[in-house]
């Protein structure tokens, strides 16, 4: 039997993912919040948007409760257990999957919205290339954790990390500059809003 991996080791480690833990379980109550919220004030939205957000929130909750499962395992489970600290558990894709599920659907929200306001097709077009480009980078570096387990195998998907990281910021900075730009020519027939 291997060693125990030292207790100073795991408070470094395993630490951040308790504390990251509890963030996102406090972030989810605000995002329950502000859903009822949402469901309340605007009871008779479009169908496809209540259904969009209803999706959101279940993804939401799926990659939550994964982040609590993965505490666990690490904490109580497999503590101080050197093989499981070796090796990307399950929780690992369902996290990844999670997250781009919910960032592709925020992508296209957001560029539908910059669609409404500006009908400028051909930056809808370059937005979306770098969504679906941010999107199959985070599916092909999940296909990478689950055919690559061990830690020892991280860099066999720094490619495909890459590519889902820097396309993933450039459609973030790149639909907020596009709704800014389209938001600063908006002309409002509120007089308090005029310049």
């Amino acid at each position: 039997m291997a060693a125990a991996v030292p207790v100073n080791v795991l408070n470094d480690a395993i630490g951040t993912l308790l504390a990251g833990s509890w963030a996102n379980g406090m972030l989810f109550m605000l995002v329950l919040t502000q859903v009822w919220s949402y469901v309340v004030a605007f009871p008779n939205d479009r169908i496809w948007i209540r259904a969009l957000v209803a999706f959101m929130v279940s993804v939401d909750f799926v990659a939550t409760f994964n982040a609590f499962a993965m505490v666990y395992l690490y904490t109580i489970t497999h503590w101080g257990d050197p093989a499981f600290l070796a090796v990307q558990n399950n929780t690992i894709p369902v996290y990844s999957m999670t997250m781009a599920v919910s960032v592709i659907c925020m992508h296209f929200f957001l560029i539908y919205r910059y669609v409404v306001l500006s009908k400028n097709y051909f930056i809808a077009f370059i937005l979306v290339t770098l969504a679906c480009t941010a999107f199959v980078g985070d599916s092909l570096a999940t296909w990478s954790v689950v055919r690559f387990t061990a830690l020892a195998d991280r860099l066999k998907l720094k490619t495909f990390a890459t590519i889902w990281l820097s396309a993933s910021s450039a459609a973030d900075v790149c639909i907020a500059v596009s709704l800014i730009w389209e938001l600063l020519h908006v002309k409002s027939t509120f007089s308090k809003t005029k310049r």
